[in-house]
C-alpha cells in the first residue's frame, strides 16, 4: 500500500494533468476574444458565456486531436512545427520593419543604457532575483 506522501504526489500530478489543458484553453479563449474586442475598437465586449463556449470548443478540438492515430498526430505536429517556425521568422522580420519610431523623432532602436539601465537599478535594490524567473 502506498504511503500518504506518495499518494499526495500522485494526486498533485493528476490534478495538474486534469487542470492543465482547461486552463491553457481558457487563456487562449480569453486572448482570442480580447483580440476581437481590440479589433472592434472596443465596441465588442466578450461575455462570460462566450469565453466558456470558446473554451469548450477548444477542449473538444483538442479531444479530437488527441484521439487521432499516432501517425496522424505526428503529421499534425510536423505541420504545426513548420507553421510556428515560419510565423516566427515572419514576426522577427515584420516587427522591426513596421515600427514608426523614426516618424516620432525617436531612434530606430533603444540604446543599451535604456534597455539595461532599469536592470541595474533592480540589481541595486536586490529585486534581481524576481527577474530571473
Amino acid at each position: 500500500m502506498p504511503s500518504k506522501i506518495s499518494r499526495a504526489r500522485i494526486d498533485r500530478r493528476r490534478l495538474g494533468q486534469i487542470t492543465g489543458a482547461p486552463s491553457v484553453n481558457y487563456g487562449t479563449a480569453s486572448m482570442i476574444l480580447a483580440s476581437a474586442s481590440i479589433q472592434s475598437g472596443g465596441t465588442y465586449v466578450p461575455q462570460n458565456y462566450q469565453v466558456f463556449l470558446l473554451t469548450t470548443c477548444l477542449m473538444v478540438i483538442h479531444g479530437f486531436i488527441s484521439s487521432m492515430p499516432t501517425a496522424h498526430i505526428a503529421r499534425f505536429n510536423a505541420g504545426g512545427s513548420t507553421f510556428n517556425m515560419i510565423a516566427l521568422l515572419i514576426v522577427i522580420i515584420i516587427i522591426p520593419i513596421s515600427t514608426n519610431r523614426k516618424s516620432q523623432g525617436l531612434p530606430h532602436f533603444n540604446s543599451s543604457a535604456d534597455v539595461w539601465g532599469e536592470y541595474r537599478q533592480l540589481h541595486e535594490t536586490r529585486y534581481v532575483v524576481l527577474t530571473i524567473f
